[in-house]
């Protein structure tokens, strides 16, 4: 986990009141569960939707103010989620329930209460308890870095699947797309190494699969031709 311990955040309000926990892991999937008055609200709904804004723009302003990212460079909620279990759990007088099931909360207030609670909490912590703060949000990034590194091989696949020529226009083939991607991407860093199931044990030798480096990210990717 990353905190040392859960991290656990009450706020009341005029006839509402506002409970989360959350936790990080080394995982890529996020787990969220929201309650109103002891509800189970597993369509979400405004309490949920309070809790994803506040999260992703909470974590955005401190990696700016403590100049922990570039200028430009934006989180988004994928990448602060990654890895999180939260329970978002709230108390109000008149709820509205949503939903084929009616199981979404549709009180609109709810919404800006659960930012106010979630902004104020998860601020405090992050200010009191730099180092976490500082790997949650080396996490985050790096969770970005890996997806648009995923996608941007996505593209040389595209290129390269449907190749069914011979090794030296292969070679001509694959030089160009990579040419492309970084003609779309200029600041992105290429290594390529290739096998193609079909290809001789004398080709095999060379490599096992493309791997392709952005900003540091590894991310190996099997190619399949037809």
């Amino acid at each position: 986990t990353l905190f040392p311990a859960s991290l656990y955040i009450e706020k009341e309000f005029k006839n509402a009141g506002v409970e989360i926990a959350m936790q990080y892991n080394d995982s890529y999937n996020e787990v969220l569960y929201s309650y109103a008055n002891n509800i189970n609200t597993e369509e979400g709904g405004t309490h949920l939707v309070g809790f994803k804004n506040a999260l992703t723009r909470v974590l955005n302003d401190y990696a700016h103010s403590e100049k922990l990212v570039k200028d430009d460079f934006k989180l988004t909620g994928e990448d602060v989620r990654e890895g999180l279990t939260a329970i978002i759990s709230v108390k109000l007088e008149e709820p509205q329930f949503e939903g084929q099931t009616k199981t979404k909360l549709g009180n609109s207030e709810m919404r800006g209460l659960v930012e106010k609670a979630l902004t104020e909490g998860l601020g405090t912590y992050l200010e009191e308890n730099p180092k976490e703060a500082r790997d949650l949000i080396m996490k985050t990034v790096t969770a970005q870095k890996a997806r648009d590194a995923l996608e941007r091989l996505v593209e040389i696949d595209r290129e390269l699947t449907f190749y069914t020529g011979g090794m030296g226009e292969f070679d001509s083939l694959c030089a160009a797309a990579v040419r492309r991607l970084r003609a779309r991407h200029p600041e992105a860093r290429v290594r390529l190494y290739l096998v193609l199931p079909y290809l001789t044990a004398e080709v095999n030798r060379s490599g096992a699969y493309y791997e392709a480096a952005f900003d540091g990210v590894f991310v190996p990717c099997l190619l399949y031709t037809s």
